[in-house]
């Protein structure tokens, strides 16, 4: 932060490498049991705050698992 200039360069950069992070955390498993961090992840919209010219916003929209709390089971006699 504070060492690069508000250019379509900077903004282009940063959607590759936001990219790069939602695969990463796609696709490197903690555990077999706990799985990824992430199951899936996009970038909605990466652009220049309209009031803000020294602020990129970014918005994500991100699939998360959940933790496994409770199992049910149906019996059929």
């Amino acid at each position: 932060i504070g060492q690069s200039a508000v250019t379509p360069t900077l903004v282009a950069q940063m959607h590759t490498e936001l990219g790069a992070a939602l695969e990463f955390l796609k696709s490197n498993h903690f555990s077999g049991t706990l799985g990824s961090q992430l199951i899936d992840g996009e970038i909605t919209s990466l652009a220049v705050h309209p009031l803000l010219k020294d602020r990129l916003v970014a918005v994500l929209e991100l699939e998360i698992p959940y933790a496994l709390n409770n199992i049910e089971v149906h019996l059929t006699v």
